[in-house]
């Protein structure tokens, strides 16, 4: 780790200050008895305070390039190079913490931080299992299911929907024709409301909802 890492982190620098266009250094004639003071005091030209550099791309850089290392090993050479010792250095460690979890439990494989209630993890994190500084696999979003709109009894029978209304379907006839293909006779009844109830029922049976 580079030797000046906490001055990138955390010297942004003074804000420059301008003092006003017009500088006022002319007598106060306003009042010709007024014996007080004669000038209007100068500009002051001080240095505003330093503030904090919330610009974190060095420190992640560096991160990004350690995946796969022992985070205890990481964290010794960041310890050796960054000693805690001022409140600068110790704002480092702030950062730190923000950048990699380090309270992390898998569930279903993927990485979660126990902190706070428990979160996903987005960036990089500690394996609770090897210690390695790893980066979090990208989440995706669970696809919505898609709705049901048929389900089947036997061969012949079928729970359809149809513009939003449930219908039992049922082959009447089936020919045979030359070249194997079949004619087949469709029955179409339109489920009433005890019908449409037990089909519901038998849907949530397989858990799943219509």
């Amino acid at each position: 780790m580079r030797q000046d890492m906490h001055h990138l982190l955390v010297d942004r620098g003074s804000t420059r200050s301008y003092p006003p266009k017009n500088r006022i250094k002319q007598k106060v004639e306003d009042d010709p008895e007024y014996q007080g003071l004669r000038y209007l005091p100068n500009w002051q030209d001080k240095s505003p305070p330093k503030y904090f550099n919330e610009y974190l791309a060095p420190l992640r850089r560096y991160l990004k390039k350690q995946v796969g290392r022992s985070w205890d090993e990481l964290y010794a050479e960041i310890r050796a190079a960054v000693k805690p010792n001022s409140t600068t250095n110790i704002h480092v460690y702030q950062h730190l913490e923000r950048e990699v979890e380090k309270h992390v439990k898998y569930i279903d494989g993927k990485p979660y931080c126990l902190d706070n209630g428990g979160y996903p993890v987005r960036g990089l994190y500690v394996c609770p299992d090897s210690g390695i500084l790893k980066p979090a696999p990208r989440w995706q979003k669970t696809p919505k299911s898609q709705p049901i709109t048929k389900v089947y009894l036997d061969s012949d029978r079928w729970y359809e929907q149809i513009d939003g209304l449930w219908y039992l379907m049922r082959v009447e006839t089936q020919e045979k024709l030359p070249k194997n293909e079949e004619v087949r006779k469709i029955d179409k009844k339109q489920l009433n409301k005890k019908q449409l109830r037990q089909l519901r029922e038998r849907i949530e049976e397989l858990g799943k909802r219509v």
